[in-house]
């Protein structure tokens, strides 16, 4: 079984039905002003979607048309669901036959973080019903169901954690220090988000100091690995 994946005026995918086993290598990666998720299922490349100006999703397909690995970015603008329910399926993409060109896949907009199932869901639509088709183990293509491309999640995505290219994952068997590294990113997101910027009319800088000065109060950003690497690198970005 075969499903075209719409990305209008992007790249054409087809989703390809499969059992057994789903692997891949997975990274989550903090930067000072960015996060990317990323998964790599090859080693081969032959052909890799085209970037947007902005930063934007990356798919890197074989000379086979498999996809061999997807470097997905991570928006800063949050978008709250009260209940986020939404049925999975395994699941491998390919590139529509015959199709080489270079194109852009749309880019995502908003965030969720949803602290329930400790899984980011990142959205380039938000107004469809969606099912996601697990990529891995830990990562999930949205579709609606009219199948176009809505965006993407990532479960237990802190076990994959590098920092600027070193890894420094958060699989801790002390379960309250890993549930700190979750509440902490939370509180990032809550706290440095284009939401927050602009109906408080800030600049970067200004966030920056905000969030730290909220975090005076809270004794866990302090002890979390994530919200002093986060910090330092904001700081030492705009400051």
């Amino acid at each position: 079984m075969t499903i075209e994946m719409k990305t209008p005026g992007g790249f054409p995918f087809r989703l390809s039905e499969i059992t057994g086993d789903i692997g891949g290598r997975h990274r989550y990666v903090l930067g000072p002003n960015s996060h990317a998720a990323v998964c790599e299922l090859s080693t081969e490349i032959a052909y890799v979607s085209e970037p947007w100006l902005e930063k934007g999703d990356i798919f890197k397909f074989s000379q086979d048309n498999s996809m061999a690995e997807w470097s997905a970015i991570l928006p800063w603008r949050n978008f709250e669901l009260n209940r986020f329910d939404i049925p999975e399926a395994d699941g491998f993409f390919r590139l529509s036959a015959g199709f080489r060109c270079s194109l852009p896949v749309p880019m995502v907009r908003y965030r969720f973080l949803s602290m329930e199932n400790r899984t980011i869901f990142a959205f380039h639509r938000v107004d469809l019903p969606m099912k996601g088709y697990r990529l891995s183990d830990f990562m999930s293509i949205l579709m609606s169901s009219d199948n176009t491309y809505c965006g993407w999640s990532m479960r237990n995505f802190l076990r994959f954690t590098e920092f600027d290219g070193e890894f420094g994952g958060i699989s801790s068997s002390d379960f309250k220090e890993d549930d700190i590294e979750y509440r902490s990113i939370k509180f990032i997101f809550d706290n440095y988000c284009d939401e927050i910027i602009e109906q408080l009319n800030m600049d970067n800088r200004e966030a920056v100091s905000r969030m730290e000065s909220m975090a005076q109060g809270e004794q866990w950003p302090f002890r979390s690995k994530i919200f002093c690497f986060t910090l330092a690198g904001l700081k030492d970005f705009y400051f």
